[in-house]
């Protein structure tokens, strides 16, 4: 049921798909658009004569007909897409002048079933509820915390052998053993450690984002 609530609230996603980029040169007249149209079929590209004019060309990329009917006109997008990659449409009249459109890529995909979509959706759902776990996990373990569980009380109630490390220095090096540092596991949390004020404030940190946590605290 939740596999299908999100093909059918992401509808457009799975649908068909096509869509056509364009590089497009705008003139002022049509006289100068039909001037520089005379200069590509003669074997200039669009972005030279264009150049040589003083003038750029503009990339239009992966629109569809609609979107690109919005920037230009529904003639051009029509052009476009009965057009292949390389031919030219135009001059032709748009909302800012007469342009001169040139194919770069036509791309297209099929609509997706259900069952086509369900590998990706799943995997989707999967890592959300991953995260909300996870979320979940890291307020329990903190409302324990709040409510006056020790360290022990939470270990205890996951399952977990309490370490305790030789006394450390603040960059992780383990006293008076030159060469022997703290494990890497608690690298994130030493700079937490050394601004506690306290013994007994059972903290809880994220070493690796959604997948290793430690729980600790300092004794003096």
């Amino acid at each position: 049921a939740e596999i299908a609530k999100v093909y059918k609230d992401n509808a457009a996603r799975y649908a068909a798909s096509d869509t056509r980029s364009l590089t497009q040169l705008v003139l002022p007249t049509e006289a100068a658009a039909k001037a520089v149209l005379a200069e590509v079929n003669g074997g200039k590209s669009l972005d030279a004569a264009a150049t040589a004019k003083g003038l750029t060309t503009a990339k239009l990329t992966k629109l569809s007909r609609e979107a690109l009917a919005v920037q230009t006109s529904k003639d051009v997008a029509d052009k476009a897409f009965a057009s292949g990659k390389g031919q030219l449409i135009g001059p032709a009249k748009i909302g800012i002048g007469w342009a001169l459109l040139r194919v770069e890529a036509a791309e297209g995909s099929a609509a997706k079933t259900l069952e086509q979509a369900r590998p990706e959706i799943v995997a989707q759902l999967s890592e959300t509820k991953r995260r909300e776990a996870v979320t979940e996990f890291s307020a329990q373990i903190e409302d324990e915390f709040d409510n006056g569980s020790s360290l022990g009380d939470v270990a205890k109630n996951l399952g977990l052998t309490v370490a305790q490390t030789e006394p450390l220095l603040a960059n992780g090096q383990v006293f008076d053993k030159p060469g022997v540092t703290a494990p890497a596991v608690l690298a994130k949390v030493l700079q937490t450690a050394f601004a506690m004020e306290g013994e007994g404030q059972p903290q809880l940190a994220e070493v690796e984002a959604g997948k290793t946590f430690v729980v600790f605290e300092v004794s003096t």
